[in-house]
């Protein structure tokens, strides 16, 4: 395919170029400019807990558990470190952790925008990170269960796996 193993997707550059060019428009000096390239990052992984305590609220944890998982997932080190290096690392985990929370949330609401959301943080996630990808089997196998387990209603299913495929 041509891709060598250092090869990755363009959608994370695209976001700092963005950013970059939006400074440089504001006045911002060049050097200031670059250093203000870690927002993106920043915000990456400010959001990355707040998912979580999304996910886990969601899931019925008991708001004590919520506020520890959250405390855990807020003074993780390598988030920090991710949060302050200009890499896709911390983009790629956002968007893992928004897809496995549309995908839970998908398999108990079957909403056509949950399986959209799966559908475009995964995508998200692959633009910005290969390894994203491995999270198809994991969702492929949720599809699979919801689709035997619930067989009487295939149509509803059919065409929200179009639009998942979409």
């Amino acid at each position: 395919n041509g891709y060598s193993i250092l090869y990755n997707p363009p959608l994370y550059h695209l976001i700092q170029a963005a950013f970059m060019r939006l400074n440089l428009w504001l006045g911002v000096s060049q050097a200031v400019a670059l250093e203000n390239l870690q927002v993106v990052t920043l915000l990456s992984a400010s959001a990355c807990p707040l998912v979580a305590v999304d996910l886990m609220r969601f899931l019925g944890i008991r708001e004590r558990g919520v506020h520890v998982g959250a405390l855990i997932m807020a003074f993780q080190p390598s988030l920090w470190i991710f949060g302050a290096t200009l890499n896709n690392d911390i983009l790629s985990i956002l968007c893992i952790l928004v897809c496995i929370l549309f995908t839970v949330r998908w398999e108990r609401t079957r909403r056509m925008r949950d399986i959209l959301g799966i559908a475009l943080s995964m995508g998200a996630g692959m633009a910005v990170k290969l390894s994203v990808g491995l999270l198809i089997p994991c969702v492929a196998m949720v599809f699979i269960v919801a689709f035997f387990r619930d067989l009487k209603r295939w149509k509803r299913y059919v065409g929200q796996f179009a639009a998942f495929l979409l």
